[in-house]
């Protein structure tokens, strides 16, 4: 007699076949994984969201992504909970020894946080040594705190001009007088406060105006000084490669060489500079490039949208007359990782037709949904 079950059964049993379809087309892949960890909230609530996706070129040299799992947190700031959910997922689909990186890319992890989930993924989860990379944009945001008092002002004056009543008749006097942008009214400039960079941005595009509210009115006492407008100026040339970066969708490891090779290059043309902030923000940039840029050289060369010849300019630039060196120590790191590519090759049998054309598998049955 037929038996009927329930949506719920269904769909579950469903994916627990394609997940095991999946998982054994990625153990007779030859290829490193990079898994990549996403997190958001709703709004207000408390609630986060984690979303694991695994990045990586399949025997055919095609780039494929594959969502892994999608969690929720009780809290963002969760760390053991999220190093937690790592753990179990890579041991879930048998990628122990094959992720190579492992990326965050929330803003709201500090470097202390991110290192934590470092350390415990390395300390439990054995297969994942010292040489497997964890990569975080976190640092993006660090060196921009020398400028805080500066940013404080800028979103002080901006806050001054929108929130108040005063404020905002004075500022579209000073707009009248400077005639900016043909005297567009205070709703035109549209201030944005989202990010450092916004932030930034807003208050530059309206300098000759918050100059002139200066002089018009006697309760605006946050104008920065000539100097620190200078200092706001080359701030935001640099923070514009980093918001390049965090705007960017779905990247992966390969994609961030050229990027943090751009951002390097920016930093060379501030020195001239000579703003000591500047000097700290590379200092702490100097430390992650020495850490992984190699690492992330090898996945730019093996990115079939990328070339060796990426590298060799970006070198060339960034090391003067070392580049021979670091190109040498390049070359050699990339032929290890190429013969171990072609060694598992050989020994492998091609999974395409098991991996698909899809970009992305149901994630969780329902019930995980519903946690």
């Amino acid at each position: 007699m037929f038996e009927f079950q329930s949506r719920d059964k269904l769909l579950s049993d469903f994916y627990k076949e394609k997940k095991r379809e999946v998982r054994q087309g990625f153990d007779k892949l030859a290829c490193k994984f990079n898994l990549r960890v996403t997190l958001w909230k709703n709004g207000l609530e408390k609630t986060a969201y984690c979303c694991l996706i695994a990045h990586f070129i399949d025997d055919d040299w095609k780039l494929k992504m594959k969502i892994l799992a999608f969690k929720t947190l009780k809290h963002i700031y969760d760390t053991m909970a999220l190093s937690e959910i790592i753990q179990r997922i890579v041991s879930e689909w048998n990628l122990d020894e094959k992720i190579y990186s492992i990326t965050m890319d929330d803003p709201s992890l500090n470097e202390e946080m991110f290192q934590q989930i470092k350390e415990t993924c390395v300390r439990d989860q054995g297969s994942l040594s010292s040489a497997h990379w964890f990569i975080s944009c976190n640092f993006l945001e660090d060196g921009s705190r020398e400028m805080y008092s500066i940013l404080h002002k800028f979103r002080e004056s901006i806050e001054y001009v929108t929130e108040t009543t005063h404020g905002r008749l004075k500022f579209q006097e000073a707009v009248d007088q400077v005639k900016l942008q043909g005297g567009k009214s205070l709703d035109d400039l549209s201030f944005k406060l989202e990010s450092e960079f916004d932030i930034l941005t807003s208050a530059l595009k309206s300098r000759e105006i918050f100059c002139q509210l200066e002089q018009i009115d006697g309760n605006f006492k946050l104008n920065p000084s000539m100097e620190e407008w200078e200092k706001a100026i080359a701030l935001k040339s640099c923070l514009k490669c980093f918001n390049d970066i965090k705007r960017t969708q779905s990247i992966t490891v390969s994609l961030y060489f050229p990027m943090l090779c751009d951002i390097y290059k920016k930093f060379l043309q501030l020195e001239k500079s000579n703003h000591s902030f500047l000097t700290l923000m590379k200092r702490k940039f100097d430390r992650y490039w020495s850490l992984c840029n190699l690492e992330l050289a090898v996945a730019s060369v093996l990115d079939p949208r990328l070339n060796f010849k990426i590298v060799e300019l970006s070198y060339n630039v960034i090391y003067g007359h070392d580049n021979k060196m670091q190109l040498n120590e390049f070359h050699k790191v990339l032929t290890d990782v190429y013969c171990k590519y072609t060694n598992g090759t050989r020994n492998s049998i091609a999974s395409t037709s098991v991996l698909g054309d899809s970009n992305s598998l149901t994630t969780e049955t329902a019930n995980d949904f519903r946690a």
